[in-house]
């Protein structure tokens, strides 16, 4: 049968001007339109050193902002929403040489950031800094207790190959090294949380 669908309530959110929908007794905004942007830029270029030398580069950015975060957050009442933005970023060098028609080395060296951010809107957050109330089968009060948190992730790669061909045979070699760093603050039940459950 499955779960029954959102019911309009026939009322539009205060914040958002968006209407209201209601799912088996809890306040839910799943489905509801959000905007968002996702800006990206990019950029390659090739630099031809000697006729056996070349450079190439590249470099990605892209970034994320969302005002009203209801992809993670669909049943917080108007008041204690949250608003999410990151931003990921990817640079890299590659550097070729030829030394015969036979034998090839490449070498690269890549660096990628992603970072992340889940924090009360800033309208919301003298009443996102209280304790969540939990009510068993009803809609409870208060903002997330996932909320706020963060995320910076850097990776660095380095990579060189060598490749050689001889007749039909062809040999390809190399090493691979990665420093990956995650710093990542997740502070769950930040401010509390107030349950209510059948007895």
């Amino acid at each position: 049968k499955g779960a029954p669908a959102p019911i309009p309530l026939g009322v539009v959110d205060p914040v958002t001007g968006l209407p209201v929908f209601v799912q088996m007794g809890l306040f839910n905004r799943t489905g509801v339109p959000v905007d968002y942007n996702e800006p990206e830029f990019d950029a390659k270029g090739d630099y031809i050193v000697t006729g056996n030398d070349t450079l190439n580069l590249r470099y990605i950015y892209t970034s994320f902002s969302a005002p009203y975060d209801f992809f993670h957050f669909p049943n917080n009442l108007p008041g204690f929403d949250s608003e999410e933005n990151g931003a990921w970023q990817n640079a890299g060098i590659t550097y070729t040489h030829v030394f015969s028609p036979t034998l090839l080395n490449e070498v690269r060296f890549s660096y990628g950031r992603m970072g992340l951010s889940f924090f009360p809107r800033p309208d919301n957050v003298a009443a996102a800094s209280g304790p969540t109330i939990s009510i068993a089968g009803m809609q409870g009060w208060g903002a997330s207790q996932s909320v706020p948190q963060s995320r910076l992730h850097d990776t660095y790669q380095l990579q060189e190959t060598v490749s050689w061909t001889k007749g039909k045979h062809f040999l390809k070699m190399g090493v691979d090294f990665a420093d990956i760093r995650a710093r990542d603050a997740i502070a769950y039940n930040l401010h509390g949380e107030i349950t209510y459950a059948p007895s």
